[in-house]
């Protein structure tokens, strides 16, 4: 009965083999295809993600030292060359802190000096690396011009930043500083 069975065995033909060869690399490819744009679909979210995230952050560190200096004359408006700047008067004997985006390098910059320069080996710390955030910038600045200083009152906080797919997004605050105590 075995020999019989073996006898009778014929295997495959050439043709089966081949239409079974193209069967499998089509799906193979289709498969291929659904792991890569997947992968993709997910490395733009993550990197919408990151960027969002970014300028999220850096829109609440700028409005909580607005807030941590919330009083008249706390915060000074300065452009100089293309960059604006706020300058935040600190009390305590603390040395002013400048927060400035420079459009050249794409970052978001702050130190602790009289200036933006800084001076005596006071460097500026880049508090975002330039790699979404495309712009910052301070518009519809309410100025108190007190002794020849522009102090500012209130302010919109405007970041722009890129998306992982290439678009561009903004975020915007309105920061309004008390003047009803010292």
């Amino acid at each position: 009965m075995m020999k019989a069975w073996i006898k009778n065995e014929q295997g495959f033909s050439i043709v089966e083999m081949v239409v079974v060869i193209a069967i499998m690399g089509i799906l193979g490819s289709t498969l291929m295809g659904l792991t890569s744009t997947s992968s993709q679909l997910y490395r733009n979210s993550n990197e919408e993600m990151q960027a969002s995230e970014e300028a999220r952050i850096s829109l609440e560190w700028i409005t909580a030292e607005c807030r941590r200096n919330d009083r008249s004359r706390g915060i000074e408006f300065h452009e100089s060359g293309g960059v604006q700047a706020l300058k935040f008067n600190r009390t305590g004997g603390l040395q002013p802190l400048w927060i400035y985006y420079d459009s050249t390098e794409s970052d978001l910059y702050y130190t602790e000096w009289n200036s933006i320069a800084g001076g005596n080996g006071n460097v500026p710390t880049a508090f975002t690396t330039g790699d979404y955030i495309t712009n910052v910038a301070f518009n519809n600045v309410l100025h108190n011009d007190i002794g020849g200083i522009d102090y500012v009152s209130a302010f919109d906080l405007t970041i722009t930043y890129t998306t992982g797919n290439g678009n561009s997004e903004t975020l915007t605050t309105y920061i309004e500083i008390r003047s009803d105590h010292e």
